[in-house]
């Protein structure tokens, strides 16, 4: 019966996660028609009944299904629409300015003002900043972790995981200059900055 009562847990939170992917992709669609000539709509337009019709067919549940084929054929709806709403954002997305602009907090402006051009006065002052932006991070991945099992906590985690990755990369200085020490810690700064708001944001949707 625990199973069962699970299961059902597990489906109405995917259904609500289906929900907003399915948001997404239509956001994602029309954005992507936006100036589009007559020939190119029709042409975009037909690849997207395409789509709907290879997911249909691939996550489509047996006749007589139970709980667990019904479980997977939702993950799979949920998959592929998420996946298809990041490749229709990205391409119609404005460049990201993740790594460089961010609002950070009047303390740290003040900080940096009163370091008067001093590079270890402004390190420090990152420094500082850097450790409050990672702690709302934390506390916002903690939130997540802790919260039911589900394909969208799965698909979350795999995002978060290649956000870590891709700012360890770019935030990493190419040398070992003050310059570009100070860079690469700004840029750490914009990031943790702009993934906390945007967990903050997520979590109150």
């Amino acid at each position: 019966m625990d199973g069962v009562e699970d299961a059902g847990k597990l489906q109405a939170c995917g259904k609500d996660e289906l929900a907003y992917q399915e948001g997404r992709l239509q956001e994602g669609a029309s954005k992507t028609v936006t100036g589009l000539d007559a020939a190119a709509k029709q042409a975009f337009l037909a690849t997207q009944v395409t789509w709907r019709s290879d997911t249909d067919r691939h996550c489509a549940a047996p006749t007589n299904a139970g709980v667990d084929d019904l479980q997977k054929a939702q993950e799979c709806r949920l998959f592929r629409v998420a996946n298809r709403a990041d490749a229709l954002m990205a391409q119609s997305a404005p460049p990201d300015t993740s790594y460089t602009q961010a609002t950070l907090r009047p303390e740290f402006i003040r900080c940096v003002q009163q370091a008067r051009g001093m590079n270890d006065h402004i390190q420090a002052c990152g420094d500082t900043e850097l450790a409050y932006h990672q702690t709302q991070l934390q506390a916002e991945v903690a939130r997540l972790m802790n919260g039911p099992d589900s394909p969208a906590k799965d698909r979350w985690m795999d995002e978060q995981a290649t956000w870590a990755e891709d700012t360890d990369k770019r935030c990493s200085p190419a040398t070992e200059s003050v310059g570009q020490a100070l860079d690469a810690q700004s840029c750490l700064i914009n990031r943790y900055a702009n993934r906390a708001v945007e967990l903050q944001a997520r979590e109150r949707r």
